[in-house]
Parts: structure tokens; sequence; C-alpha cells
């Protein structure tokens, strides 16, 4: 065997040279192991050079990132793909490169059997892969290569012993290398690798108690199992280990500890405990107890939500991969008063970050996994839509996803995840089959979770308060936007009953500055003699999604003119009314990122009212909206209006002449109706002194 070793700048030279190949057909893909979603490194070049690119600049001060291995055998030999893929992942774990991400292929360019191996030396977190004596090395582990797998020496062919001879002498056999496998799986080549693993750790990394370094171990594919026993009253404890494969389950059998040395037992390693960060000249008053620890990474537990909320931060990987260590430390030392020393918050910080990125992994698994299911909801309701192709493009877009050309659903966010679009689905989306629709630029968070729960025909908890309905109207279907509406309608109005006012005269005014309206009884039941049978609806829902009135408005639907309700929301005071009001709440409950987003919404629509009309910009919010109000019924309900528009009023939603005759009255009943209730105890018994006393 022979092992050339070529370093560059560009990762995507080398990545592209292979490439190359395989559209000539002189060298096909391996295989990819590292990465986050393996089979799409496989298919596409873009995912692959992004990850290993992504990974390089983490280390700006490596000039040299690229690493090009190939190797090379005797032309006589014969070798199958398995074989040459399980010699790629030994030669990467002798090497040290067994946990960064790299690309395996094979040509068939020249008479030689040969494979070619790109990577970074830059791993996950920035650091530099060691490379000390790499020549040398490299040739250690081609003596090793062709012991292990009976390969013709590259050094004195000819001489010694027959390739048969070899492939006698040699200790384990070619089958029984697992593929894609990057530990050996017999005898001292497992105890051997083991220890290696084992020793690095304790030179290179830091851990303060066992959960730390079985974390460390597990990242690394072994899993640790601790025994504990007694016997005649002595209490006994062990530990050994066991090489996994990918997936988390075990590849091989357990290793005791005294097989690897006492050095490596469980005494033993308690007393590595923070002894690296100690020989790198940290004061050992400033190691942390871990009960001391363990409050304050709950501390940081619930900060680095919160950051990751304010920051505006939707993958955790993406949060871990640029882990804020500066922000924390600000912020917990901020929390602590200053009462923790400079080495007691930077080991805290440094610690629970170690504990975090030991995650990553199982974090990104579940991304992936989390991505794949939404983008397949997300890739039936492209598919439906009725527009032009680049409407269905726009629609990925709104949902801050991008469409490779070869048919890959990928996030800029997030460089792990991906979600290959059927064949079929995929010609449906590049086909225009309808008129052009007018797209959302972004699709908010009430909006998505409403089309993924209606694919489910889960229930949701989003009202009108959160979903724009004409956006869905434009892209679902309309059985599915129907179902959505009812839900949506049911939501909006339960939230209004327990927000709104007790009163049915106050009621009324504030159903109809959220957009109610009441529907006759026909409409719903086609009935025309049970007042009672009213329904209630968003005014943006169909007539179907309307709920029963009930009981609300019982007292005041004889005094409301329905029609004028109606068509004094639909006028341009009645629609801005409308939104201004749905800011207001929502920026009074700050759900939704503590308001900030709200805030500036509301900003901008009264900056477009303002516009329309100037003199309005001296109103407060609250007064501004009874402005609009009584604009929506006056006239044609313009927000600028004439002098002759302002004097009209004929558009009102209850009775003029029993709105004052009768409104003291509802009121009275209202109070009374709610007098056994204790809410108004004193009503008719006289004004109580208090603060503020109201008559009524």
């Amino acid at each position: 065997m022979v092992i050339r070793l070529t370093v560059g700048t560009q990762i995507g030279g080398a990545l592209r040279y292979n490439e190359q190949k395989v559209v000539q057909k002189q060298a096909h893909v391996l295989g990819a192991t590292g990465f986050a979603n393996n089979e799409l490194a496989e298919k596409s070049l873009r995912y692959a050079a992004n990850v290993l690119e992504s990974q390089a600049k983490k280390n700006a001060n490596v000039k040299k990132p690229t690493l090009h291995f190939s190797l090379s055998l005797h032309p006589t030999e014969q070798v199958s793909d398995d074989k040459f893929k399980a010699m790629a992942h030994q030669f990467m774990a002798e090497m040290g490169y067994q946990h960064q991400p790299y690309m395996v292929y094979r040509h068939h360019d020249t008479a030689h059997p040969h494979i070619h191996i790109v990577t970074t030396c830059v791993d996950e977190t920035g650091h530099k892969v060691n490379d000390s004596f790499i020549k040398r090395r490299t040739n250690a582990v081609r003596q090793q290569l062709e012991l292990r797998f009976g390969l013709i020496k590259a050094q004195g062919r000819g001489k010694g012993k027959t390739t048969e001879q070899i492939r006698q002498a040699r200790p384990v056999q070619a089958d029984e290398v697992t593929p894609g496998q990057a530990q050996p799986t017999r005898g001292f080549d497992r105890k051997d690798q083991l220890e290696a693993i084992l020793r690095e750790t304790f030179q290179q990394a830091t851990f303060n108690n066992l959960d730390e370094y079985r974390a460390l171990l597990k990242k690394q594919h072994i899993h640790t199992v601790l025994h504990q026993s007694s016997v005649a009253g002595k209490a006994l404890r062990g530990i050994s280990y066991q090489f996994t494969d990918e997936a988390g389950k075990p590849a091989t059998p357990r290793i005791k500890a005294s097989e690897i040395g006492t050095w490596a037992t469980w005494k033993e390693i308690e007393k590595q405990f923070g002894k690296r960060g100690q020989q790198q000249g940290q004061d050992p008053s400033t190691q942390l107890t871990y009960e001391k620890y363990k409050v304050l990474a709950s501390i940081l537990s619930d900060d680095l939500r919160a950051y990751k909320k304010q920051q505006y931060i939707y993958y955790d990987s993406a949060l871990l991969e640029n882990f804020p260590t500066a922000a924390m430390q600000a912020r917990l030392q901020a929390i602590t008063q200053h009462k923790l020393s400079e080495g007691e918050l930077n080991e805290a910080v440094r610690r629970f970050e170690a504990y975090k990125r030991a995650q990553l992994p199982d974090i990104i698994k579940k991304e992936q996994l989390a991505f794949t299911r939404t983008m397949e909801t997300y890739t039936q309701i492209a598919s439906e839509i009725r527009g032009s192709a680049q409407n269905k493009n726009d629609f990925f877009s709104a949902l801050s996803v991008e469409i490779t050309v070869d048919g890959w659903i990928t996030s800029p966010t997030n460089r792990h995840v991906a979600y290959p679009i059927g064949r079929a689905a995929l010609e449906r989306i590049q086909t225009g089959d309808g008129p052009e629709l007018t797209m959302p630029t972004l699709y908010s968070r009430g909006e998505r979770t409403v089309m993924l729960l209606s694919q489910s025909k889960k229930p949701f908890k989003e009202s009108y308060y959160d979903v724009r309905a004409d956006h869905l109207q434009r892209i679902l279907k309309p059985e599915r936007m129907s179902s959505i509406h009812a839900q949506l309608n049911a939501n909006y109005v339960a939230r209004l009953l327990a927000d709104g006012p007790v009163l049915g005269v106050d009621q009324v005014r504030y159903f109809y500055q959220r957009g109610i309206v009441l529907d006759p009884p026909q409409l719903a039941t086609g009935k025309t003699d049970n007042e009672s049978a009213f329904t209630i609806r968003y005014h943006q829902a169909p007539h179907q999604a309307a709920v029963a009135a009930g009981k609300m408005f019982e007292k005041q639907i004889p005094h409301l003119h329905v029609e004028h309700w109606q068509k004094g929301l639909s006028t341009e005071a009645g629609r801005y009314m409308v939104a201004l009001v749905q800011l207001i709440d929502q920026v009074k409950r700050g759900q939704e990122k503590n308001g900030n987003e709200k805030s500036n919404d509301l900003a901008f629509l009264r900056e477009r009212i303002h516009h329309c009309d100037p003199a309005l910009v001296m109103f407060s919010d609250e007064d501004l909206v009874s402005v609009l109000e009584k604009r929506s019924l006056q006239g044609k309900g313009w927000i600028k209006q004439t002098d002759l528009e302002s004097k009209q009023d004929t558009n009102a939603y209850m009775n003029e002449s029993a709105l004052y005759t009768s409104l003291l009255n509802i009121r009275a009943i209202d109070v009374f109706g709610y007098e056994q209730t204790g809410k108004y105890k004193n009503v008719g018994k006289g004004i109580k002194k208090r603060d503020k006393g109201r008559e009524l």
C-alpha cells in the first residue's frame, strides 16, 4: 500500500476533483462519515462542501485546513468496496480523524486500485486535530493496515513472505471488520484503541464527575458501564467499556478497566477530576464543588433558554455550535451579584458548555427527525397550491427554507438538516397550475403551527390573533381551510369571552372593535323565530365557522342593527380598527417575544393610519380605536372624512331610538343578573364608600 497526503486551502476544490471523476464515471462514492446526514452528503456535493468548509472556518489560524489522502494498492490485488471502506475507516481512526466528517471515493482511472479521502483538520470545536509527526504516523499506520488486511507491502515487494502467507499470518480477517465501523473488532486491536482513547481523554479533556467522563466517551462511541456490589460488607466498584455503532448500539463485548490497566479503574478515574485544569495553571482553590456547580448549571440552563429566545435562535444546534461564552459569563455574574470569583465563573461556564456540547450529536438527530416531519407536511401543502411555480417557491421562502436545484430542502440557519422532495411532488411544485398569488414574506409562528396540526387533524390553540386567515386561504384546499376557520373562530371567541367585560352593553363595543359579527338565525339554522339562535363569528370567517351565541347579547339583540354592524367592519376605518385593537391586545399580553415584535408592528400600523389622516397622530392608542370605531359607522367609513360625513351617523350598530332610552335599563338588568354571584353585592343598597365610588 502507498499512502499520499495533500494539504490545501480549499476543501471545495478537493471535493470537486473527486466529483468530476464520478461524473466522468472514473470513480464512485464509497461513503460519507461524521456528517449529521451522511446520506445527503453522499448525494449532494453542495451539502458536503458546506459542512466541511463551515467547520474549517472555525479556526482562522489554520491556513491549510484541507486534508486529501489517497490509499493505493498493488495492481494485482482485488479488493471489494466493503473492504476498501473498512480500510478507510480504520486508517482515519488510527490517524486520529475518526470523529471528523469525511468523504471516501474509489477511483478507477489507473491500474492501481485506490481510494481518496477528503476531510479537514479543524474539529467541531474549532481546535486543530494534532498532526505532529504525521508522516511518521502515516507510515506506521500503513504497516498496520498491510498486516491487518493482508496487503502487499509497499516496501520489499517480491521479497520475504508471499501475499498468501501474509493473509494467513494476519490476526483479523477482512470480513470480520464491520463496514462503516471506525473501531477495530477483535483482540489486542480493540484494547489498544480503547487504551489510546482513554489516555487521550485524560490528557486533553477536563471532567469533574463520572457523568461528564461518560459523556465525553459516549461522543467517541464508547459506552461506559458502572458496576457496584458488596462482598462481606465491603463495597466494590468496577467499570467496563464497550464500543458502539453510530446508533449507540453495542458493537463489541465489554472490556474491563482492569484489562486496560489500573490507571483506567473507577478509583483512578476519580483522581483525574479537574486534574488537567490544575496542570494548565488554574488555582485549585477556584475548583467548584459538584453541588455548587449543579446550582450554577441550573441557572445557566434557564439563562441559555432566555438568551436563545432573545436572539431569535430557532435551532439548539446553532446555539451550541456558537456557544455564547462571554454572554453567559456576564449574565451569571449579574445573577449571582458578583459573588463568584473570576476562576469560579469561568470554570462554571466552561463545564456547562462542555456538558451541552456533549449533547450536540443527539440534538442534531432530533432536529433532523423534526425537520423531516415538518417538511413532509409543507411539501404536501406546496404540491396542492393552485398558483405559479414561483408562488410555490415563495411558499418555502416564507417558511425560511430553501430548495436546491436537485430537490433538497435545506435550512440557511442549520447546516445539519435536509429533506429530499419526492420526484412526483417536485414536478408538481416546479409546475405552475393556477393564477399568480400574493404570498407573504414570512409566515408567522402561529400560521406554521396551524398548517402542521391541521394536516394531522390535531387541535390547536391559535386564533385570529395569531393567524392571518387570508394568507392561508390562498394556499390551502377549501375543505381544510373550512375546518381551520371553525377552530380559529371558536378559539377567538373563547379568548374574547375570557378577557372581555362582564356587562352585555360593554361587550357590544368590545366585540365590535375586535371584528366579531352576528349572523341572523336564518343563515345558521334557517329559523327566524328564535332570537337566541343567532351565531357569532369573526368577520373574516365563513358563516359555517360561526358558533352559537347562546345567551350572549340576549338582551341587546333587539336593539342591534346587525347589517350595519357588518357593514361597518368592512369599511376602511373598520378594518384598521380591528387590526389596531388586536395588536394592542397582544402587546399588553406580551405573548410574542415579550411584545417587541408586535410593538414594531403597532408602530408601523399607526404610521399607515397617520398617512391617511395626519390629524390622528395626537391620539393615544385607545383613543385612536374610539375614533376609528366612530368613523367606521359614518358615511362610507373612510379614515379621513369630510365635515358632512362626520355629522352622519346613520350606520350605528345599535338602534338609535332605543339606544338612549333603554341603555340604563339594559345596564341595570345586567347588573341585577350578577347580584347573586357576589360581584355586585351592594347594588340597590346605596354607594359604598371607598377610594373611588361609582354610581350605576
